[in-house]
């Protein structure tokens, strides 16, 4: 095979797997971030709102600032919104959300607070001892603590990780 030939075939395989990431499993196509994320704050139901989070962290890095703001915006209180959110935030490792997942750490429902936890966890590189099912007061201590680390790494943190999106 000449050289033209081999480059037409690394296209090929470079387009299918292309392909394969963009596409989820089932075949279907994801919306863009930002329609998933108006599903996310404006969905009629809690259903639709859900999906819409899930579907959004599965496009990956490309959907950290959507993520960041359909976290930071969503006032509603469920777990099965919250929780791919800030899996979300995990995955993508941002610093920028953890304010918020602090908040969440104080949630009523400990699946949203352990996620929120170990989410903060995973982007601090470090384990604190938050933990979701805690005492109150133990919890309170423990977030205490992680927000006066954070605190104190944040100039850091802004300094090594500069970002020009909102």
């Amino acid at each position: 095979m000449n050289g033209k030939g081999w480059i037409l075939v690394f296209g090929v395989v470079a387009g299918g797997l292309a392909l394969w990431m963009w596409l989820p499993r089932g075949g279907e196509r994801l919306d863009p971030p930002e329609v998933l994320e108006q599903r996310v704050l404006q969905g009629p139901t809690v259903e639709i709102q859900s999906k819409a989070a899930a579907d959004m962290v599965r496009h990956g890095e490309q959907a950290r600032p959507v993520v960041r703001r359909a976290l930071a915006e969503y006032r509603g209180n469920d777990p099965d919104v919250l929780m791919p959110l800030a899996q979300g935030a995990m995955k993508q490792r941002d610093w920028q959300s953890l304010p918020r997942l602090f908040e969440l750490m104080e949630h009523p429902d400990p699946r949203v607070r352990g996620k929120a936890g170990a989410a903060a966890a995973v982007i601090m590189d470090a384990d604190y001892g938050f933990r979701a099912e805690a005492p109150p007061d133990k919890r309170r201590e423990a977030l205490l603590r992680i927000r006066l680390i954070h605190s104190n790494m944040l100039p850091e943190l802004q300094r090594a990780y500069p970002e020009k999106e909102p």
